[in-house]
């Protein structure tokens, strides 16, 4: 059995790599130049996409990486969620796809049933949003329901009207 890559899961990569960096008191402007050894596969192309001058920047590496993360994982979803088989001559074979593409999006070897969770019910609730509301929530990317909650808490307190007191959804729906 080969080894899992550290990639697998970046955000958790990236968070031990910090505090391994903060441990070592390393200068944060140092930060990418001991991180690049590390990269391979998907973070490694979201560095070299980075413009020369972004490339010295942590943050902005770590944006990238966590960004490309975010779009590879939505793509799953996708996959899943549009899966359709044309002719049912092999039901065995489309469960098996059924099965392939799902955990290729929830990924249960590396998340917690609850993580697996709040990922569904991110997605459901999403889904209930009008739909330009649900695309202003998407494009700032929550990772939980409670942060998109928030966001269209936000959303609808600027969609307030002054006077009435009540929210303008012909602004949004």
């Amino acid at each position: 059995m080969s080894e899992a890559s550290p990639w697998e899961d970046p955000e958790a990569f990236l968070a031990s790599f910090e505090q391994v960096a903060q441990a070592c008191q390393w200068r944060r402007a140092e930060w990418v130049a001991c991180l690049l050894p590390a990269l391979s596969g998907e973070a490694k192309e979201a560095f070299q996409k980075l413009e020369m001058g972004e490339r010295e920047n942590y943050g902005k590496v770590k944006a990238a990486i966590l960004k490309g993360e975010a779009t590879k994982m939505e793509a799953q979803r996708q996959r899943f969620r549009r899966f359709c088989c044309q002719e049912v001559e092999d039901p065995r074979r489309v469960q098996r796809q059924l099965q392939e593409l799902c955990c290729q999006w929830l990924k249960p070897q590396r998340r917690s049933k609850e993580q697996i969770l709040e990922l569904l019910i991110l997605e459901q609730f999403l889904a209930s949003l009008p739909p330009k509301l649900q695309s202003w929530v998407q494009v700032r990317r929550p990772k939980t329901s409670s942060q998109a909650v928030v966001l269209v808490e936000d959303f609808l307190r600027n969609q307030q009207d002054p006077k009435s007191g009540s929210y303008q959804c012909e602004k949004w729906s």
